[in-house]
């Protein structure tokens, strides 16, 4: 199974969206397990972090990269006069929401198929967020759209992994990884080709100084970086003057 060996993988259209397409379809139907199974229910407590960088008065929320919703459907009953739009590329994930947007009876929340970088919508949102999208994502376009579609004081807020610093938590991150990849073989084969080259993927991202640089570049302002969960994810946030 070919492994994530460089960020040069996500240079171009075609190399991100091939990752896309070779690692997540098919995969929608076990992608909450999977999220609970493998950050040992921590995944629960950074989207409580994301939750709480938000403005507490918003109107309209765009997540980017929505999943199967875990995030779009906390951010529809944390705010229940707010309209939630969840975007996502991937359509097998995309029906899984609408199963749980029509089980649930969720009237705040629309979804649109589609690659995070291509969405250009003239709805004006107080804030825009994103979780284990930024890896993925050129960050350089993507942040140009999303400063255009922000309303005036709206936060753009996007969370994903990094590799730990701490030797300590490095040296069990890296066992982990080692683990992780035949665990899917075994119980998850649909995971083992996203599992065999996520370890990589993460050691040699920089999404997080290309985040905070084109933040930058577009004058967003108030740029933060915080690195959650011992060292192992970060959240950047940016306000738009």
């Amino acid at each position: 199974m070919e492994n994530l060996s460089s960020n040069k993988l996500t240079d171009t259209k075609d190399d991100r969206d091939s990752v896309i397409q070779r690692f997540f379809p098919g995969t929608g139907h076990t992608y909450d397990r999977i999220v609970r199974l493998t950050t040992f229910g921590t995944d629960a407590a950074w989207k409580k972090e994301i939750l709480s960088r938000l403005p507490k008065r918003a109107e309209r929320i765009l997540d980017l990269a929505c999943g199967t919703g875990i995030l779009t459907f906390q951010l529809a009953r944390l705010y229940p006069n707010a309209h939630i739009t969840g975007v996502d590329i991937t359509e097998d994930y995309l029906d899984v929401a609408r199963q749980t947007i029509e089980k649930l009876r969720i009237e705040n929340v629309s979804l649109i198929l589609s690659r995070a970088e291509d969405v250009k919508l003239k709805t004006s949102f107080d804030c825009i967020v994103s979780s284990y999208l930024a890896r993925y994502a050129d960050l350089e376009v993507l942040t140009q759209n999303c400063a255009k579609m922000l309303c005036s004081g709206g936060i753009l807020l996007m969370h994903d992994f990094v590799l730990p610093t701490n030797p300590i938590v490095k040296s069990i991150w890296n066992q982990y990884f080692k683990l992780l990849s035949p665990f899917a073989r075994w119980r998850y084969p649909e995971w083992e080709p996203a599992f065999s080259g996520l370890a990589n993927h993460i050691r040699n991202t920089t999404w997080v100084q290309d985040l905070t640089t084109t933040m930058a570049d577009v004058h967003l302002s108030d740029i933060r970086v915080e690195i959650l969960g011992r060292g192992i994810s970060a959240i950047v946030t940016a306000r738009k003057e």
